[in-house]
């Protein structure tokens, strides 16, 4: 079972919640709140389009929590797994940032030029993040206190979210799990999940 294109998307927008807000903090200017009428210069531009994405950003964050939630308390796409190897993907969440945030936050902002490089990029790094295993990169999976981990299983190498420590996971090697995409995605279903 895949997820819908809609899953994706709201997986990939809450991902880069903080890079939105961060833009939009950049951007606010109460100056140009007071001209009226307001000039359209590349900054006010952007700043629009940031809240935009920032506001699809936070309804993504509740779809995707609220899914989480849902698919741990309805037991949903439940199946045992026998756990071989774990790999932490924790560190991939530094060069998240690294790479996503503070290159697109560090951009001078001050002509139209720059608004357009600006946009292509995060144009580009939203397609690539929708055609890539980094849309479980998600700093809300951490807020929520989950962990992900690259977990070699008896039917292949899957990605698993769990609110267990890595050592928690040798320790109990046979786990259910549910799924969250298909069978590459599984959502720790023990306990403390």
């Amino acid at each position: 079972m895949k997820s819908p294109i809609w899953y994706k998307l709201a997986l990939v927008f809450s991902a880069y919640c903080p890079l939105f807000f961060v833009l939009v903090l950049k951007l606010f200017n109460l100056e140009n709140i007071h001209r009226i009428p307001i000039s359209m210069s590349p900054q006010i531009f952007l700043f629009a389009i940031s809240s935009i994405l920032l506001i699809i950003s936070v309804v993504s964050c509740l779809l995707v929590a609220i899914d989480i939630i849902t698919t741990q308390t309805r037991r949903i796409g439940a199946k045992a797994v026998e756990i071989k190897k774990v790999i932490s993907r924790e560190q991939d969440v530094l060069t998240y940032i690294a790479t996503y945030i503070l290159p697109l936050v560090s951009l001078n902002l001050n002509t139209w030029n720059d608004t357009w490089v600006t946009l292509f990029l995060l144009v580009l790094i939203l397609w690539l993040s929708l055609r890539s295993e980094m849309l479980y990169i998600n700093p809300l999976l951490f807020a929520l206190g989950y962990h992900i981990y690259s977990v070699e299983t008896e039917r292949g190498d899957v990605l698993y979210i769990s609110k267990n420590k890595r050592s928690v996971l040798f320790k109990q090697p046979s786990r259910i799990c549910y799924r969250l995409e298909g069978e590459s995605i599984l959502l720790d279903g023990s306990e403390k999940g």
